[in-house]
């Protein structure tokens, strides 16, 4: 498919934690605004976007393990979801990423903090 990979380079930290709490997250990453719209209405949660060196965002998402069946289903067309959900979570997400392309967000890299 060549749209999406995955790897584990997110560290997880919130203000409480203490230090043997501290872990990392797996992560899934794709340029496909549908598919992380997609992915997203089935509950993955859109952990970052960051801008490639073409102006693109890229989607980062936390792992699960039936991602692949997921993406599998998006492609072959047999995933199902509600519309207006899907729809909400596509909005939402382009209006993340023309933000960043307007050079709206702070750090023009990532919008993490934005999510």
């Amino acid at each position: 498919m060549g749209v999406a990979k995955e790897r584990v380079s997110y560290l997880l930290i919130r203000p409480n934690w203490k230090l043997s709490e501290i872990e990392l997250m797996k992560t899934f990453e794709t340029h496909d605004l549908y598919l992380a719209a997609a992915l997203k209405i089935h509950g993955f949660k859109i952990v970052d976007i960051k801008k490639n060196g073409n102006g693109r965002g890229i989607f980062i998402l936390e792992d699960q393990p039936a991602r692949t069946s997921f993406v599998r289903g998006y492609f072959s067309g047999e995933l199902t979801g509600s519309l207006k959900a899907f729809s909400n979570a596509w909005s939402d997400l382009k209006a993340l990423v023309s933000e960043m392309e307007m050079g709206r967000v702070k750090n023009e890299k990532s919008i993490s903090a934005d999510l």
